[in-house]
């Protein structure tokens, strides 16, 4: 009889599979570090500023600053959550919590606001405020928990239990829009209209074809505008810049790039070369040379060509008879057909066989020699 001896697994398999699942604990174990608390000292790439409301203030006071305004967004790709941050003398930053956060912090400037903040600055901080200039910081970060590479920066000066902003300059936002929207002409007026935040901004706004300066307006209630005719066929990166008339009041800044689409004016020359040749070539030729020959040609001969269609016709059923006949003939062939495919099917058959048999001689001595199978002696009736 043949016995079927049990698998051995090696304690190799037991060691490798003992490995894999230390790495994967590893690898899925490790929370997102949290944002929450000094973070990582060294100084950010900046991103812009933000003006804190009020502008100055009790330190002593829950909280010192009620909200804040970036100058622009986060960084793309790290707008899941912001926060303020005290940056540290040794450049560490301390998160001071207690704003409402909603997310989406990288389309465009923000606002973080604050009720309570759990104490004075001093306490957040774990350290007294020292007199003398300060950093105050926006970070922003993803939905994994890393910073971005730039952020917001404010620096107050402290003195005593006071504090108030540096800079007193107020951040700006700029956008544009062209009009018609996305795409004109060659040589067609393109109106561009640019908007400045907050509206009370003084200032200039420059317009801009990549490099190339398109023209300047002074902004009034937060808008300038500019008309162009100059933009040639292809696609231009249309750009908006505010120029603040004192720097110390506002803040400049730049708007989003605007993608624009200028075609080729080739749309005139079209009716002139297609409308007048169309009529002429096929006006006049079609009543001459269909007219007369159609009645010539088919008065006259009709009867007699029906007749001799009819007679051919009666002749052709037994024409049609041989069709048949040729039909069958050729239903003998599709039967000689099927026989010649189940002859060359019997080759592949015999030698798959053939390979199945050598296989199974094969497994049953590689079965033998490494104690999967067994042969025991037969038994005795």
């Amino acid at each position: 009889m043949i016995v079927i001896a049990p698998r051995k697994v090696p304690a190799v398999l037991f060691a490798l599979a003992a490995v894999l699942l230390a790495a994967a604990a590893a690898l899925f174990g490790a929370a997102a570090p949290a944002h929450a608390g000094a973070a990582a000292s060294g100084s950010a790439a900046s991103a812009g500023t933000f003006a804190p409301t009020p502008a100055g203030g009790d330190l002593t006071a829950d909280p010192f600053l009620t909200s804040l305004r970036t100058s622009a967004g986060c960084p793309a790709g790290f707008g899941a959550s912001a926060a303020l941050q005290f940056v540290m003398p040794d450049g560490s930053a301390v998160t001071i919590p207690g704003a409402r956060e909603s997310g989406g912090f990288d389309t465009g400037p923000f606002t973080l606001t604050y009720d309570a903040i759990g104490g004075t600055l001093a306490d957040v901080i774990g350290a007294p405020v020292a007199d003398g200039d300060d950093e105050l910081r926006v970070t922003c970060w993803n939905g994994t928990g890393d910073a971005a590479p730039a952020a917001f920066s404010t620096t107050i000066t402290s003195t005593g239990d006071t504090w108030t902003v540096k800079s007193q300059a107020v951040p700006t936002a700029t956008t544009l829009t062209a009009s018609p929207a996305g795409t004109a002409a060659a040589g067609a007026e393109v109106t561009l209209t640019g908007a400045v935040d907050p509206a009370g901004a003084v200032g200039k706004l420059a317009f801009f074809d990549g490099a190339t300066a398109l023209g300047e307006a002074d902004v009034v209630s937060g808008q300038a505008t500019v008309k162009t005719s100059a933009l040639v066929a292809g696609a231009h990166d249309l750009t908006a810049r505010f120029t603040p008339a004192d720097p110390a009041a506002f803040v400049a800044s730049t708007s989003a790039v605007v993608t624009y689409t200028v075609t080729a004016a080739t749309q005139s020359p079209s009716p002139t070369d297609t409308g007048s040749p169309t009529p002429t070539d096929t006006g006049v030729p079609s009543p001459s040379d269909t007219g007369s020959p159609t009645a010539t040609d088919t008065g006259s001969p009709s009867a007699s060509a029906t007749t001799g269609d009819t007679t051919s016709g009666a002749g052709g059923t037994s024409g049609d008879g041989g069709t048949g006949g040729s039909s069958g003939g050729g239903s003998t062939g599709g039967n000689g057909s099927l026989a010649h495919t189940g002859a060359g099917a019997a080759l592949p058959l015999g030698v798959a066989a053939g390979v199945l048999a050598v296989a199974g001689v094969v497994f049953v001595r590689h079965a033998r020699r490494s104690g999967l199978l067994t042969f025991g002696a037969p038994r005795h009736r």
